[in-house]
């Protein structure tokens, strides 16, 4: 990725940015331009906004997180893969959010300090250096491990978001159950040979806010290893919302969200040869 912006989407100017090419751009002028694209495509065209756009010789990828008033964009060559692109943004925000704890009241309601957010250069800058260290090392599919940790850190959040929308017609110990039983199965896990074995799987983490995945380390992992406990987890959530939600209200939850995001994914999945394995689990 050449070029990345974090914006707040309530004023449309540019929380952070960081380019890794030679072609200077003004910032704030794009931030500006890309936002209003994209609000145009939800408003005018009333659609979930922009996924990717050719422009310039460039590939645009969006990635859109209106429970925050975030919008993350990158631009990189045209060639590159943009579901490859849009998984790394949903990386980036997860560690932003991680990192700063923002929210839609701060954005909305305050004058934000953009220096604030200055510090965020050296986590992108290891992620960008490890991407493309990754991209080098072919045989040993690190790229690949970092690029099934975005996914399913974004099908994680999907389906513990589906189990809260869920809870909250009912009352707030209900969620409090759903998050304690996810909790659990996190702990049975660290008992498995293969928490003993790769250390870095301990580093998983679950709370009411989500999960978070994405700090675990490739380079200390294999990838089928990490493929079959992702996959495991996956199937214990799904069992999960099988268990709350009835078939109708299962299906239909995830037809809102989850289905559109693994069909826009699956040229992705494909290539880490899990599209067959992952949409077996959410059709049965």
């Amino acid at each position: 990725m050449n070029y990345i912006w974090i914006i707040n989407k309530f004023n449309s100017t540019a929380l952070f940015y960081r380019s890794y090419s030679e072609l200077k751009l003004d910032s704030d002028l794009v931030s500006g331009l890309l936002t209003a694209l994209n609000s145009f495509s939800e408003v005018e065209l009333q659609s979930h906004g922009i996924s990717s756009i050719l422009m310039a010789g460039l590939s645009w990828v969006y990635s859109n997180h209106p429970n925050n008033d975030l919008l993350l964009i990158a631009a990189g060559d045209k060639d590159k893969n943009p579901e490859i692109m849009k998984s790394r943004l949903e990386v980036i925000y997860q560690m932003f959010m991680d990192k700063y704890k923002i929210t839609p009241y701060e954005l909305e309601e305050t004058l934000i300090d953009q220096g604030r957010f200055a510090d965020f250069a050296e986590v992108i800058d290891e992620l960008h250096d490890q991407w493309k260290q990754a991209e080098r090392i072919i045989s040993g599919g690190t790229a690949r491990m970092f690029d099934m940790l975005g996914i399913f850190q974004q099908i994680f959040n999907q389906m513990t978001e589906i189990l809260s929308n869920y809870y909250l017609i009912l009352n707030p110990e209900e969620i409090e159950q759903v998050h304690k039983q996810i909790e659990d199965i996190l702990q049975d896990f660290q008992d498995m040979p293969e928490f003993q074995d790769y250390p870095e799987l301990r580093k998983m983490e679950y709370n009411e806010l989500g999960w978070n995945i994405v700090n675990l380390n490739p380079n200390n992992l294999e990838e089928d290893i990490l493929q079959r406990i992702l996959v495991m987890i996956t199937v214990q959530l799904h069992n999960i919302i099988k268990e709350k939600l009835p078939e109708a209200n299962r299906y239909l939850a995830y037809s809102k969200s989850l289905y559109s995001y693994l069909i826009r994914q699956y040229d992705l999945l494909h290539s880490l040869k899990i599209n067959s394995l992952i949409l077996r689990i959410f059709l049965t």
